[in-house]
């Protein structure tokens, strides 16, 4: 009988050759050996306002791997780990692809025309300004100016925001209060 410990120091095994790390050909980080890149490009990640940007590794067209870009003076080759995983998404079985209405898989010029008739008869119910949205963080930087072209310009939406702006609005209220508080404290010690 093979004893747990033993299978934990096992130096090959089922999915090693899956695991098995190596130095990336572009850029930082580390891919599985088995997967080959013959190129890169870059995107701003999309998960929130900070605007690092990553280098997706790409074989055959086709993104294969992703790592913070070492040049950029956002991140500098830092992400977090939603950047660091901004692929997994891709690949996930719970990722909507089609339209559903009240159960209903519709067609995406469906979708669009029943999210606009709605949309103008609450307009048209309770005013202009009635309308308005609030977007995820977890929507990419295209598909968040896909959205606020199509309501403003579109359906005539004037409020509108996102999470990437809301969910950092503590973090803006932080900066200015550690500002102030080391100006104060600069302003003391002057004194």
């Amino acid at each position: 009988m093979v004893s747990f410990s033993s299978l934990l120091k096992q130096k090959s095994g089922p999915l090693t050759s899956e695991l098995l790390l190596r130095p990336n050909d572009f850029g930082l980080g580390k891919l599985p050996r088995n997967l080959e890149t013959d190129g890169t490009t870059t995107s701003v990640c999309g998960y929130c306002s900070t605007g690092c940007q990553l280098q997706f590794h790409l074989h055959e067209g086709e993104a294969v791997g992703v790592t913070p870009a070492s040049d950029y003076p956002v991140n500098l080759g830092m992400a977090c780990p939603k950047g660091w995983e901004a692929l997994a998404v891709l690949d996930s079985p719970e990722r909507a692809t089609e339209p559903i209405h009240r159960g209903t898989e519709i067609s995406w010029g469906e979708a669009a025309q029943t999210f606009t008739r709605e949309f103008k008869q609450i307009q048209k119910d309770h005013g202009k300004d009635s309308v308005a949205f609030l977007s995820t963080g977890q929507i990419a930087t295209e598909e968040m100016a896909l959205l606020g072209s199509f309501a403003k310009f579109g359906m005539g939406i004037k409020h509108g925001d996102g999470n990437t702006r809301q969910c950092m609005a503590t973090s803006v209220v932080a900066y200015k209060a550690s500002l102030r508080l080391r100006r104060a404290t600069l302003h003391l010690c002057r004194s």
